[in-house]
């Protein structure tokens, strides 16, 4: 790599750090394997063929780029994208709680409408007259088990691995 090469990545990679710095912590990651491009000229995966078709659960990729979830459904009601970010937070975390001010903080950065009272539309979220998520803890919500389904019926996730940061005391 010639040093032209590497000022030009350097000076993307701090256009890059500005942009993800400002975003909630549970979706930085992300947010860079979609800017990766941008800083390399390349895909940041190089599973080109793979991104063609849903993930659905295959060992190769279980967990879908946030982009593609969100694009997949642009235009739903403001308590679709709250079950729709769930299912997004399902896909990563698997049945582990998740806080309200996350939901709202991945609404904010994709762009989606959620309702105001996030936590009523939760609590009254139900499919076959089964509740989808259940109330753990003050403005906490996880998956339960009939939600879970519905979350990899309806949007082809699976479930996720990984766990929540340690976030400060204070709730």
């Amino acid at each position: 790599m010639d040093s032209s090469a590497f000022r030009q990545y350097v000076i993307r990679l701090k256009e890059v750090n500005e942009v993800i710095e400002k975003l909630d912590p549970a979706i930085r990651g992300e947010a860079f394997s979609l800017l990766a491009g941008y800083v390399t000229g390349k895909p940041y995966r190089d599973d080109s063929d793979s991104q063609e078709r849903i993930p659905r659960g295959d060992e190769e990729s279980s967990e879908p780029l946030m982009a593609d979830l969100f694009a997949r459904y642009p235009d739903g009601k403001p308590s679709d994208n709250a079950i729709l970010i769930a299912a997004w937070l399902y896909s990563q975390y698997g049945s582990q709680g998740f806080k309200l001010d996350e939901m709202r903080g991945i609404a904010e950065s994709v762009g989606l409408t959620v309702p105001t009272s996030l936590d009523m539309t939760l609590r009254q979220a139900q499919r076959d007259g089964k509740a989808l998520f259940q109330h753990i803890g003050r403005s906490e919500f996880r998956p339960t088990v009939h939600g879970e389904l519905y979350l990899k019926k309806t949007y082809q996730v699976t479930k996720g691995t990984k766990k929540h940061a340690a976030e400060g005391s204070g709730s």
